[in-house]
């Protein structure tokens, strides 16, 4: 699909059924235009050059590229890896020059193919010589064994600083950041203020695993509450909440309060600690049982 100066796909789903031979790769080459792809579905891997290209609302394999490619936005996709040449992962440059400017709006991006699990797999690598910003996006080893954000096979182009900037809260899924070549940095960008997480249990009579606390730089918990709208009374054994593994955020359901609040904390939660809002001890012997608690804790950059 090479050529046209300003080239657009448009809701193009390219699929091969089991044990067919068909599509194995999407190859798309203007380095001297711009590249638009919208609600649009394939596996494969692709090779791209673009001036500028943006992919909105798209299922798509692994990206690769030619010598020229400038600037590249996603907004929203739901992005596997792939292998291209003996490299698993998500972006992969196999030339010196490498991709420049990235940025991923939104959208979850999984450490593996759509259907076939990758002992290893390594988000950006190769060449890169801009920067990439990363902002809420879910990142998520899927099939993968092992999945990192970066690597030493994550390299500058040659002269070139660039960057990988998470910035707002990004998700992880057993996912190391990991550590790229020298040259190549990680950074946090502007960071909120202060978030909410929540968590419901219609019944808090026993032990449960509730969300988890997701976080791309270090956090600390400042405030945890609990609201339940039936009221436990003559309970011999008071229900617990708190964030698993993190002391000094347990909070106990007394009988007879509707609502209950522990602030003005300051809690560290370090960065590649993802605990569970929890219920860590269910309420016994009651006359009438907690039931539908909703979880409430504040979350603020450290």
């Amino acid at each position: 699909m090479n050529g046209d100066e300003d080239s657009t796909i448009e809701d193009c789903n390219i699929f091969a059924a089991p044990g067919a031979t068909g599509v194995t790769a999407v190859d798309w080459e203007v380095p001297a235009g711009n590249l638009h792809i919208f609600g649009s579905t394939w596996f494969v891997p692709m090779t791209l050059q673009y001036q500028t290209a943006d992919i909105t609302g798209s299922t798509i394999g692994p990206i690769t590229v030619g010598a020229t490619a400038i600037s590249l936005t996603l907004t929203a996709p739901y992005m596997y890896a792939g292998t291209v040449g003996s490299a698993n992962g998500n972006f992969i440059s196999s030339t010196t020059n490498g991709f420049g400017h990235i940025i991923i709006d939104g959208g979850y991006i999984l450490g593996s193919t759509n259907a076939v699990s990758l002992t290893s797999s390594i988000a950006f690598q190769g060449a890169f010589h801009g920067l990439i910003e990363a902002n809420g996006v879910g990142w998520d080893a899927g099939l993968s064994s092992s999945y990192a954000l970066v690597s030493g096979a994550t390299v500058p182009a040659s002269g070139t600083f660039p960057a990988l900037e998470l910035r707002g809260f990004n998700f992880f899924g057993s996912v190391g950041i990991g550590t790229p070549a020298s040259n190549f940095s990680v950074q946090y960008g502007s960071v909120p203020a202060s978030t909410l997480m929540y968590a419901s249990f219609p019944l808090a009579t026993s032990a449960q695993t509730g969300p988890v606390v997701i976080h791309s730089f270090p956090i600390k918990l400042t405030g945890i509450s609990a609201v339940s709208t039936q009221v436990a009374t003559g309970c011999a054994t008071a229900a617990v909440v708190s964030i698993s593994g993190i002391s000094g955020t347990s909070l106990t359901l007394a009988n007879g309060a509707a609502q209950w609040g522990s602030f003005n904390l300051n809690v560290a939660i370090p960065q590649g600690a993802f605990p569970n809002i929890n219920v860590t001890t269910g309420a016994s012997g009651c006359s009438t049982a907690p039931a539908n608690l909703q979880v409430t804790v504040e979350l603020q950059p450290q």
